[in-house]
């Protein structure tokens, strides 16, 4: 990993494609290309995805953009800075995921323009990324003067101080409508009502303003997702028509990529990005300056040039801390000339020495000491990826969504065998989707889960039984005298006032199935796949509902109801696991269903 190579790779991250990257760094596609393969074999991270209209930087890529800009801003400035010149750090940091996005962009092309204008001071950008465990405050530089912190984020109040606002994020719709369907270049109320609403993740603030707005023009309460608005990997795989409310600088960095588009709202709502400084004084003054005309004057991002590469700064480490030419090469495991070597072409470089000969070894000049800190700076990032580079590539490896049934009562046994699957690989991800009985397979199918827990059904999709049998029956409250203990016959159940899941649901059919052969058609008064809602009505009301005994003993107040296996004739159904046969399962998630099956092998006994 070097400097060149990790210049070239935040290039490919800031443009639609890399025969454009190319062209800007002045080399062919198939430098660059070799060069990205070369930074994910050394780091184990998949960085790029082919997408349907361009290779798109995976969620580590942006992690590791972010750190590769870190480092090649000091590099630059290694390279560059005025001998009088005295280094000064100032932090600018963000809650915000927005690498990639406009402000985050802005904020490079403001720290390139400060350095320029005031060299020495050195600005470096941290946005929040959720494979960073580490806290939002970076750890103080070694060398030169603390120039204070800068945090950027969406105003909390509709008011904010002129001094400190940056500019109005206006939101817009992410949405799969075509531009043949749907011409217009914004989208209306009346138009947004007809389309299922939808929130990604974004602070509580944003939130509220999301919903406030739905509520206020007569929208209905937007459903809330959980989307990489980077790649947008389940969005641009959607089949149904859908609007997705966000602010534009969440969302615009990705979206050229896909196959989706951004209407800007015929009914205007912003949200003010605001910059506070603290008790920064003038490095902070100066910086947000920078940062309102990168932002009213957006440039397109060039290429990085290093000036240094990564082992002259780890040979210089080496000299520094060794004061003897001798003593560093051995350090090093090298011959003294190639070190020699390195340190004259680093000194050429600058146009100056940074270290005295003396008879007592070597002193750093007054050059040499400001070199160190930025090199320590650069240095730290670098051995920072390859630290956590590995982590957050297990983590890809076994990021693991399911999707669930939510009838499917089993959420006790889930939640062992999750524990379970965690303690064997502890830096994976997972993360858990309710779906109805027809929107599990497309899940599955679209790649938006990695498998999914399910009712037996006759599909032709694989699967893998996890309980072959359980009863199915009806669930009553014990309170309202509804049945009498024990089973309950399938013409007496018709007559019964009943809670039924949907008709697309393997319960409903196969209820439905047996009644036809009986000459008899139960009726539903209410319709719901919703576990929760199911608990809430049943003590409230005298019905009973469609269930097996495993959702029964699921139910929070399992000891209120009473569960009535059908005996005339009896109804059996069984819980499995459906995957796509053109993915299969990964060893990891192979893991986890043989966790799942064992777990549920031995369910408990009812109270």
């Amino acid at each position: 990993m070097e400097t060149r190579q990790l210049a070239y790779f935040v290039l490919a991250c800031h443009h639609r494609n890399h025969s454009e990257a190319a062209a800007l760094a002045g080399i062919s596609a198939s430098t660059l290309s070799g060069a990205l393969a070369a930074l994910e074999a050394e780091t184990g991270l998949a960085l790029f995805r082919r997408g349907p209209m361009g290779r798109y930087p995976t969620e580590a890529a942006r992690w590791l953009c972010q750190i590769s800009e870190r480092l090649l801003q000091a590099t630059e400035a290694a390279a560059s800075l005025p001998v009088e010149a005295e280094l000064q750090w100032l932090d600018v940091v963000s809650p915000l995921h927005l690498m990639l996005g406009r402000l985050y962009r802005a904020a490079g092309l403001a720290a390139r323009r400060v350095r320029r204008d005031h060299p020495g001071l050195l600005a470096r950008i941290r946005f929040h990324s959720p494979l960073d465990p580490a806290p939002l405050d970076p750890p103080r530089a070694q060398g030169g003067r603390d120039g204070g912190r800068v945090n950027l984020s969406y105003s909390e109040t509709d008011t904010c101080d002129p001094d400190l606002f940056l500019f109005d994020d206006e939101w817009v719709a992410v949405t799969n409508l075509a531009q043949g369907a749907f011409p217009d270049t914004e989208i209306g109320i009346a138009a947004l009502a007809g389309l299922p609403l939808e929130l990604p993740p974004m602070l509580a603030t944003l939130e509220r303003q999301g919903r406030h707005y739905c509520a206020v023009h007569g929208l209905p309460d937007p459903a809330s997702v959980d989307e990489d608005l980077g790649i947008f990997s389940r969005l641009s795989r959607r089949t149904r028509d859908f609007a997705l409310l966000a602010p534009r600088s969440l969302v615009a960095g990705g979206l050229q990529r896909s196959t989706l588009r951004a209407l800007p709202l015929a009914v205007p709502l912003r949200s003010p990005v605001v910059a506070d400084i603290g008790g920064t004084g003038g490095p902070g003054r100066v910086y947000v300056g920078a940062l309102r005309q990168a932002l009213a004057h957006p440039e397109g991002a060039g290429a990085y040039e290093p000036g240094f590469t990564l082992r002259q700064m780890r040979y210089f480490l080496a000299l520094a801390d060794e004061r003897n030419m001798s003593a560093a090469a051995r350090r090093l495991n090298v011959v003294q000339p190639a070190l020699s070597g390195q340190l004259r072409k680093l000194e050429d470089r600058l146009g100056q020495p940074v270290f005295r000969r003396e008879p007592q070894g070597l002193r750093p000049t007054r050059a040499g000491v400001r070199l160190e800190a930025l090199a320590r700076e650069i240095v730290a990032c670098h051995d920072r990826v390859a630290r956590e580079a590995r982590a957050i590539g297990a983590a890809e490896r076994h990021h693991v969504t399911v999707a669930v049934d939510p009838l499917a009562g089993c959420a006790s046994p889930l939640a062992a065998a999750f524990e379970k699957w965690l303690d064997i690989y502890p830096a994976a991800r997972l993360r858990l989707v309710e779906g109805s009985a027809t929107e599990l397979p497309r899940l599955i199918e679209s790649g938006e889960a990695s498998f999914a827990i399910a009712q037996i059904h006759d599909g032709a999709m694989p699967r893998i039984d996890l309980v072959p049998e359980q009863e199915l029956g009806l669930l009553a409250a014990r309170g309202h005298g509804l049945l009498d203990a024990g089973g309950v016959a399938l013409r007496d159940a018709a007559a019964l006032p009943l809670i039924l899941p949907p008709q697309d649901h393997p319960w409903r059919r196969l209820l439905e199935r047996a009644a036809r052969q009986e000459g008899i058609q139960p009726e539903a008064v209410a319709e719901t796949a919703s576990a929760a809602l199911v608990g809430a009505m049943l003590p409230r009301m005298p019905v009973a509902a469609l269930a097996t005994r495993a959702f029964a003993l699921a139910c929070p107040d399992a000891g209120a109801l009473s569960f009535h296996p059908f005996t005339d004739p009896r109804l059996r159904t069984g819980l499995c696991v459906l995957f796509s046969g053109e993915r299969g399962l990964r060893d990891s998630e192979r893991m986890l269903v043989r966790l799942l099956r064992r777990t549920l092998q031995e369910p408990p006994e009812p109270a």
